[in-house]
């Protein structure tokens, strides 16, 4: 079955970025392991926040702490 749109001025959907990740993503994020996430929470260098089961970090307290390409360890 084919739905054809008859509205024109449809925008085009622009790609939303996450404001918060789990924490195994928030790992792949930096390159690093889940590991020195949850001792970056645990050393209050990153908050958490739960989400149902869920453990969450915010995308915006992860950038400063992101390790550098130059690879000199961050703090997430």
């Amino acid at each position: 079955m084919t739905v054809e749109i008859e509205n024109a001025n449809l925008r085009p959907t622009a790609a939303i970025e996450p404001l918060a990740l789990p924490v195994d993503d928030a790992a792949a994020a930096c390159g690093i392991a889940r590991t020195r996430i949850y001792e970056a929470i645990s050393n209050k260098e990153l908050t958490a926040r739960k989400s149902g089961r869920a453990t969450i970090v915010e995308v915006v307290e992860l950038r400063p702490h992101a390790r550098p390409l130059t690879g000199s360890r961050g703090a997430c």
